[in-house]
């Protein structure tokens, strides 16, 4: 049954330690690459919202938590996993698929999908690319706006 507290689903996809250097895969803005190495899912079932947070460093079980209760303020706060990439704090990425109700929970065309990237090609950049309904459905690759407006 659902309920109309926040439920969370919450799993940790981490790299096993014996392969660090590996990654997940990559967001990248005006040409810097973010390595992904965990991703924490949380899903919010009185909003039907799954959340993917995408970062460069295997988080600690109270970075989990705090991210679970949708505390993201520490991330701004965190130091960075790679100085000479990025010398100011930590980049990391979130990637939203929501739909906009219960009714619609699968529905492509009344879902949303938002990709958010955060710090990764300068610092403090924002990065939200969104896409509804039936578009939500098209591939979210190439250049954003933003990233054409900044060459």
């Amino acid at each position: 049954m659902r309920s109309a507290a926040w439920f969370f689903a919450t799993f940790l996809l981490a790299i096993p330690a014996s392969a660090k250097a590996q990654s997940m895969g990559t967001l990248t803005e005006n040409g810097v690459s973010m390595d992904v190495k965990a991703a924490v899912v949380v899903y919010n079932e009185a909003e039907y919202k799954l959340t993917f947070y995408l970062l460069p460093f295997l988080p600690s079980a109270e970075e989990i938590s705090a991210l679970q209760h949708d505390d993201k303020s520490w991330l701004s706060q965190k130091p960075s996993p790679d100085p000479k990439k990025w010398n100011e704090r930590c980049p990391h990425g979130r990637f939203r698929l929501q739909w906009l109700g219960g009714q619609a929970l699968g529905n492509p065309k009344e879902s949303q999908v938002w990709l958010y990237a955060c710090g990764i090609g300068k610092a403090g950049s924002n990065i939200n690319l969104n896409k509804s309904g039936k578009d939500s459905m098209r591939p979210c690759s190439g250049q954003s706006r933003q990233d054409r407006r900044s060459r």
